[in-house]
């Protein structure tokens, strides 16, 4: 079995689907429930990550247009790029934040968010340019199988080499 992690919106939502693969990690345990809380940790805090430094690995976001821009300061001083009411950051980055979605089951977990306004940030629109905060980096993916270690420790070991490296051989082929 190899671990995968989606992250996708509901289906009223479209599509915003990112995987985040790691292949050629093979746990050797019949049941990786026991990691998905800590899955769920790491891509919380890879999501908050991007929420707060207002980009991703691949750039910082786009400003906001010079209009809305001097409407938001006046009308919400020092809010970041995406944040008006933090309702679209808490859905994404916070454990019980209202909107989140989360189903694990034996061979994977979802991570989801009811805001249905997401999508128009994550991609972008006609008149708004994509801000895409659903996106991890090689080092927030580890930290993602770094989880994995945490939960299962020597089970995670394939012979010959260490979960570590394992981790680092199967983000390289992201």
């Amino acid at each position: 079995m190899s671990l995968r992690v989606d992250i996708l919106t509901t289906e009223r939502n479209v599509a915003i689907r990112g995987v985040l693969g790691l292949p050629g990690l093979a746990l050797a345990v019949a049941d990786p429930t026991p990691a998905w809380p800590g899955v769920a940790r790491a891509v919380r805090d890879a999501l908050y990550e991007n929420f707060f430094s207002e980009s991703s690995f691949r750039g910082a976001w786009a400003a906001l247009s010079l209009a809305y821009g001097r409407w938001k300061a006046r009308n919400f001083p020092g809010r970041k790029i995406l944040e008006l009411t933090g309702t679209l950051r808490r859905s994404w980055t916070d454990e019980l934040g209202d909107g989140r979605i989360e189903i694990a089951t034996t061979d994977s977990l979802f991570i989801s968010s009811s805001v249905a306004y997401g999508r128009y940030h994550q991609h972008g629109t006609t008149t708004m340019p994509a801000r895409p905060f659903i996106v991890l980096s090689d080092r927030q993916k580890f930290r993602v199988g770094q989880a994995f270690h945490h939960a299962f420790g020597e089970s995670l070991r394939p012979s010959g080499s260490s979960v570590q490296t394992s981790v680092r051989q199967a983000l390289a082929g992201v």
